[in-house]
């Protein structure tokens, strides 16, 4: 959490446009234009703190393709 308080309207209008990015992105990512989902992230990820950009980090390494160990 970034610290700010916010009234439950505010919360709510916060978890609508969730929503409705999350619904963008996925019916754009379906005719293969991922420039919304880009633009998201690089907004994202620009606005992250050392701390915060690290978390992040240990998140996609939850993500990682395992390594295939040929014997």
């Amino acid at each position: 959490m970034n610290g700010l308080h916010r009234t439950p309207e505010q919360i709510k209008h916060r978890q609508n446009v969730c929503t409705e990015l999350i619904d963008a992105i996925l019916e754009s990512s379906d005719n293969g234009d991922l420039s919304l989902l880009e633009t998201v992230i690089d907004e994202y990820v620009y606005k992250c703190n050392n701390d915060e950009l690290a978390q992040l980090e240990d998140i996609m390494t939850q993500y990682d393709e395992p390594e295939y160990v040929v014997r």
